[in-house]
């Protein structure tokens, strides 16, 4: 399929969890990784072609039976599948780089009954009920992200699209691999069940959130010592407290980076394994 548009992962550089409370959320298109529409003959890849195949058709059903696919012109979406459509993907699954905010981003932009293009707040809603499917709860954002292509603000509930967003001059960070891949779904639950602990909600409200909020701010004026004042205290929080979302191979290098601090380690999407994003002075 010549032409087709190729749709990036995306990187969720801060506000995890607290997105989906109304907070600030920064994030950052991942070029590194992405995916387009091909029919089979034109991956070179015969069975993950197939693979991708048979899931988009598990996917298909799904979509039939729910009013969130109202948005989408299902029928030509099952012609196609049976024509043999799959996506062609780079992006690593449970690795929180967006493997289905890309998906849903190339469904929404293929096959929307859409004339206009709408409005973010209304795209970001759409986008979140077809996520629906692999997380349980999608706030909408991932797809959102990987379907603009540009970095993205969330503040005060609204989505500003920004040209570019440098990293502040004396950071630096890369994507750490724990080697493990993860469902988004159950930790997204997990955290919905902490929430309704008083000691759990404060911890998240009074610290968390204007931590993240310091980070992106600072983030956003080129203050990299803001960042990195509000990176130590999300690292701490979300060692302390996000237990099943850091997985026990990484936790020693984790607190011990907290302790010396050299280097600040965060989660990257939802976490429970795939990337953790690891900063550095320099």
């Amino acid at each position: 399929m010549s032409g087709e548009r190729r749709f990036f992962g995306k990187l969720l550089l801060f506000g995890e969890y607290t997105v989906v409370l109304g907070a600030q959320a920064l994030v950052l298109p991942y070029e590194e990784v992405g995916g387009s529409w091909a029919f089979l003959d034109e991956m070179p890849d015969r069975a993950k072609a197939e693979n991708s195949n048979r899931a988009l058709k598990n996917y298909l059903q799904w979509l039939k039976q729910t009013p969130e696919a109202e948005n989408i012109d299902i029928e030509r979406f099952a012609n196609e599948l049976d024509a043999g459509l799959a996506f062609d993907s780079n992006i690593p699954n449970g690795y929180g780089v967006g493997s289905s905010g890309a998906l849903v981003a190339a469904l929404f932009g293929r096959y929307r009954r859409m004339d206009v293009h709408p409005a973010l707040s209304d795209a970001r809603s759409i986008l979140g009920k077809l996520e629906n499917y692999f997380h349980g709860n999608s706030s909408g954002l991932d797809p959102l992200a990987c379907f603009v292509g540009k970095p993205l603000l969330v503040k005060d509930k609204e989505i500003k699209v920004l040209d570019s967003c440098p990293v502040p001059d004396g950071l630096k960070f890369e994507l750490h691999d724990t080697g493990i891949t993860a469902p988004t779904g159950p930790l997204v639950a997990y955290f919905g069940e902490q929430m309704k602990h008083y000691s759990f909600y404060k911890k998240v409200d009074r610290q968390l959130i204007p931590a993240t909020e310091k980070a992106i701010e600072s983030w956003l004026n080129g203050n990299a010592q803001g960042v990195w004042e509000a990176l130590g205290e999300i690292s701490a929080i979300q060692l302390a407290h996000f237990q099943p979302m850091i997985p026990e191979s990484i936790r020693p290098l984790w607190e011990e980076n907290l302790q010396q601090g050299r280097k600040l380690m965060k989660l990257c999407g939802s976490g429970g394994g795939g990337y953790v994003l690891a900063f550095e002075r320099g």
